[in-house]
């Protein structure tokens, strides 16, 4: 997750190497405060990061997806 990516990004930014593919996606800057008429990621629950985590995960087409955080990496699956 990157909040340098904008918020409407509708694919994911993939980065390639030789034996690895990196996808980034969107997060907002903000936790609760609204910023360029977006609200804050923890007023929607991770919403948007989520749906982008989503789409991320469906592109890759992982065997094993691993989340350390449950609230947006674990819910997006």
């Amino acid at each position: 997750m990157d909040s340098s990516l904008p918020p409407g990004l509708s694919e994911p930014v993939v980065a390639v190497g030789n034996r690895f593919r990196i996808y980034y996606v969107p997060e907002r800057k903000r936790a609760f405060r609204l910023e360029g008429g977006v609200p804050g990621r923890m007023l929607d629950f991770f919403r948007l990061e989520r749906n982008a985590l989503r789409r991320a995960i469906v592109l890759a087409d992982p065997d094993v997806v691993h989340a350390h955080w449950a609230y947006e990496f674990a819910l997006a699956r």
